[in-house]
């Protein structure tokens, strides 16, 4: 959907995600000799290590106070998870979110609030983390918001999302609130309400050594 593409862009370039799954397959050039193999780690008599892909979700969750329709940012987190073909989590990326003080854009629609937001204090966990370190989350700055219920349009056709965190999109020509996570139909896995929430949702995929 529309919605998710934009919202996401500046997002996944930063943590070098791909946005759509082309199959399992091991892409890159195998360098080896050996026919019959697809690892990349026979040269240098290393030990032979298959290529697996992984499936990434942004997680994190978001704490406020408020008094009437004023709020206060608490606390929140922002990163990853990747799963394997299994649905296990291999590694795990998470940073801290704090509110700027600096006003959030303008107009999120149907927010109950919105925050200018950035990340610091990232850290990575996991047997698939490799080189990953958490370090690409802190300094992401931006605006964030949420909505209890959002009507998103698409054409002519309305779509009800509910528990949706919203991103404001700093996208060249395509500047605007759009909703990141959210729950519809049935299906999501955002919960909570506006004072403690919780999100997760698809990214895309990556490949690592297992």
């Amino acid at each position: 959907m529309r919605a998710f593409a934009l919202s996401t862009s500046l997002l996944l370039t930063a943590c070098g995600i791909s946005d759509k799954e082309t199959g399992g397959a091991d892409t890159g050039t195998d360098t080896n000799t050996d026919s019959g193999d697809t690892d990349t780690h026979d040269s240098g008599g290393g030990t032979d290590t298959a290529i697996a892909i992984g499936y990434v979700f942004y997680v994190g969750d978001a704490q406020t106070t408020n008094e009437g329709t004023a709020y206060t940012w608490v606390s929140g987190h922002f990163g990853d998870v990747v799963e394997n073909a299994s649905a296990v989590v291999v590694c795990t990326e998470m940073a801290v979110w704090s509110d700027t003080g600096t006003a959030a854009a303008g107009g999120c629609p149907d927010c109950s609030w919105a925050f200018d937001l950035t990340l610091s204090a990232g850290t990575a966990t996991g047997p698939a983390c490799g080189a990953l370190t958490g370090a690409q989350w802190p300094g992401l700055e931006g605006s964030w918001g949420f909505a209890d219920r959002y009507v998103y349009v698409y054409g002519d056709t309305q779509f009800l999302f509910t528990e949706a965190l919203m991103y404001y999109s700093t996208y060249p020509g395509d500047q605007g609130w759009f909703p990141l996570s959210y729950n519809y139909a049935g299906y999501g896995y955002d919960t909570g309400d506006a004072n403690s929430f919780s999100f997760m949702t698809y990214a895309g995929y990556i490949y690592y050594y297992r």
